[in-house]
């Protein structure tokens, strides 16, 4: 372990998603689940995963509201995917859960973390990416989705296509639905990036109500998490 931790300089962050009080969401996990989510923050790519706090916040909202359908875009290396699939397996009304990623290696580094985790029957992966046409057929064969979570691009332009797409002119997520975006304050060399891209949406859409959580406020992790909620009709 000494080792690992010369040789990682995201050790300690790796160790956040090892305590209880960090990660609210670890002591509803199932054991296979627990060892798989364990074997995922000490492999490889890790850096980059959803932040404890939002992890928290969203699978919270997922025990809440009990999805029936849920959809993610940005799968990465299915460190988020496990968690929320963990608790949409194990709700009282169990969901299933749809996951968009455009890199074949990450996708297939989650489908082994997933089947490990004994929720293969649970998590859809879709291939390509978030905008493609052929993605959008096949994520909205499932549609209406109570929940959809973007993880994706990270980039301002692909985030107002992302929200143009799957709540305007499609739509894919039911009245009264929860959209929640990872990283709205993360900072990038040459693009306004997520959080830019939503307060402008939302100038567009008044309509849809949108709770920004950021260390300007209460929020204590730099990348920001925002929850946006749809008209009710």
């Amino acid at each position: 372990m000494n080792l690992f931790k010369q040789q990682d300089e995201y050790f300690e962050m790796r160790l956040e998603y090892m305590k209880d009080r960090m990660c609210l969401y670890r002591p509803f996990l199932r054991p296979a689940a627990a060892e798989a989510l364990n074997s995922a923050v000490f492999g490889e790519n890790f850096a980059g995963s959803t932040d404890p706090s939002a992890l928290s916040l969203l699978v919270m909202f997922c025990a809440i509201t009990q999805p029936v359908r849920m959809l993610e875009l940005g799968t990465f290396h299915g460190f988020g995917t496990m968690t929320i699939a963990e608790i949409l397996a194990t709700n009282k009304r169990p969901g299933t859960l749809v996951t968009v990623e455009p890199m074949p290696e990450y996708q297939e580094r989650a489908k082994e973390f997933i089947s490990r985790a004994g929720l293969a029957s649970t998590v859809h992966f879709v291939s390509g990416f978030s905008t493609d046409e052929a993605v959008l057929s096949v994520v909205e064969e499932q549609a209406p989705y109570d929940i959809i979570y973007i993880d994706s691009s990270h980039q301002y332009a692909k985030t107002l296509e992302e929200l143009d797409l799957y709540l305007i002119e499609r739509p894919l997520i039911r009245p009264g639905g929860l959209v929640f975006l990872h990283d709205i304050t993360l900072e990038l060399e040459n693009d306004p990036g997520v959080g830019p891209a939503v307060d402008e949406w939302i100038k567009r859409h008044p309509e849809y109500h949108y709770l920004p959580l950021s260390t300007k406020g209460i929020w204590p992790q730099a990348a920001g998490f925002g929850i946006i909620q749809t008209p009710v009709l």
